[in-house]
């Protein structure tokens, strides 16, 4: 009888586990930020380091060939050329599937397909291949997950995870393993109408530092790279700059009165690397990658 009774529960968080209500894929107000990591020598070993951060943002709607669309834009698509700050793909959903039109293609691609089971293939768009061709790729398993207190459905493949609602754990434009150039993808952190969803547990940024937007002014930061005094221009007056390094640590903060345009900032005590500089006004925060020699 307690063997029957387990089994019932069992049966019973199965079935509502399995009719979770659907959630749409984003396609208004959602901002996914990527995390690209090369491989490199640390000394006498190899490890992965945080060389270039790329935000997707829907952007609106646009129209092909009759089907409505929502627009994504980037403020440094890394992978894909000639479209820096600029409009990058195209993508639609129709019953759990989600369709993409890269820039500069005419050709309709899947995205994601939310419907998959354990065991089933799939032909996927894949960035890191030639034109974004698409890759078979089959479904190892597929679970139901909390996140945020939202439980969602999570597809595994073998590299990465699609999350219902959110999108790639691989990042906006999956790459689905390390390639001939040795670098690797995270989506760092995904944000709904501001709001923090998702953060990796496996990157260095999370949503600490990536879900910081370029300012609406225009900056500049000189020299860059640096031997560590740079000097910052544009129309700002800013009251205070803080620098990160790739693990988000806080390793420079200073807050003393309103710094003007053309102020330096001296960093030569700091390590050769990738550092983050944020800049903060009245009212934007903006944050630059700066590189130290």
């Amino acid at each position: 009888m307690k063997h029957l009774l387990i089994s019932l529960i069992f049966l019973v968080l199965t079935v509502c586990s399995k009719s979770q209500e659907y959630i749409p894929f984003p396609l208004e107000g959602a901002s996914w930020t990527n995390g690209y990591y090369q491989l490199v020598a640390i000394g006498d070993w190899y490890d992965y380091e945080l060389q270039q951060v790329s935000t997707f943002e829907t952007s609106g709607d646009t129209a092909i060939d009759g089907m409505l669309y929502a627009k994504v834009t980037s403020d440094n698509a890394y992978f894909i050329e000639n479209t820096q700050g600029t409009y990058v793909a195209a993508i639609r959903e129709s019953e759990g599937r989600v369709f993409v039109i890269p820039a500069g293609d005419q050709t309709e691609k899947i995205l994601y397909d939310f419907t998959l089971e354990a065991g089933e293939l799939i032909n996927v768009f894949n960035l890191s291949q030639p034109n974004g061709t698409e890759v078979p790729m089959e479904v190892l398993s597929t679970s139901y997950l909390d996140f945020n207190g939202i439980t969602r459905k999570v597809i595994e493949f073998e590299g990465g995870n699609w999350i219902e609602g959110i999108g790639n754990d691989r990042g906006m434009f999956w790459e689905v393993s390390v390639n001939i150039s040795d670098y690797w993808t995270y989506l760092e952190c995904f944000t709904m109408d501001g709001a923090s969803t998702f953060e990796s547990a496996d990157g260095n940024l999370g949503c600490t530092l990536s879900s910081f937007q370029e300012g609406k002014n225009e900056i500049s930061i000189y020299p860059n790279p640096s031997n560590g005094f740079i000097q910052i221009e544009g129309m700002i007056d800013f009251f205070a700059i803080e620098v990160f390094d790739q693990q988000g640590k806080l390793v420079v903060s200073k807050k003393d009165g309103k710094f003007k345009t053309g102020s330096g900032i001296d960093l030569s005590a700091l390590k050769s690397g990738l550092f983050f500089l944020r800049i903060h006004s009245e009212d934007v925060v903006s944050s630059h990658r700066i590189i130290l020699e």
